[in-house]
């Protein structure tokens, strides 16, 4: 497919997710699949070479997304019903199918910046920056689940995805304009 035929594909196909999903009265994890799945695969189709590369970056996101929602989950930021989740809850908060929604979410955004925006030519799937970022994800979680087990309270932070937005979204949107 060309590059005009992708962007009409993406432009129209949130359209389309849109209708199946509420002409078929889907549940979460297969909204997600019809969301999220479909542009992976089609992505994956495009460019190939980088599905390991947005695998790797995706898996890094899961420790993220799992303290976030938790936190969202305990907060009362987010609630997600727990008839519509199919999976027992992790934590007894975290919903697998946001995982699953976060996961491909990140997924999309690599594939879809490697295909139509990115120019050069790079062979590495793992970096220096991502076995750091991996390193620092881990560290994340682990004092997460150590503040789980010994201080449950300090978890309940109020404003919790204004902090958030502020802590891990606006440093490195600065950090990249000015770098």
């Amino acid at each position: 497919m060309t590059k005009p035929q992708s962007v009409l594909f993406f432009a129209v196909y949130p359209l389309i997710a849109a209708w199946v999903s509420f002409a078929l009265d889907v549940n979460a994890l297969f909204s997600t699949i019809v969301f999220y799945g479909i542009p992976a695969i089609y992505l994956s189709f495009l460019k190939p070479g980088f599905i390991k590369k947005a695998l790797y970056f995706s898996l890094l996101s899961i420790p993220a997304i799992v303290i976030v929602d938790y936190i969202a989950e305990i907060t009362g930021t987010w609630l997600w019903p727990i008839p519509d989740s199919i999976f027992p809850k992790l934590f007894g908060y975290v919903s697998v199918e946001v995982i699953i929604w976060a996961y491909l979410h990140f997924y999309i955004a690599v594939m879809f910046y490697e295909y139509f925006f990115d120019k050069r030519k790079r062979s590495k799937i793992v970096y220096a920056r991502s076995k750091e970022l991996l390193a620092f994800s881990l560290l994340f979680f682990a004092t997460f689940l150590l503040i789980m087990a010994f201080s449950k309270s300090s978890l309940l932070v109020p404003y919790w995805y204004a902090v958030f937005s502020f802590i891990f979204i606006v440093p490195p949107v600065i950090l990249e304009e000015y770098n």
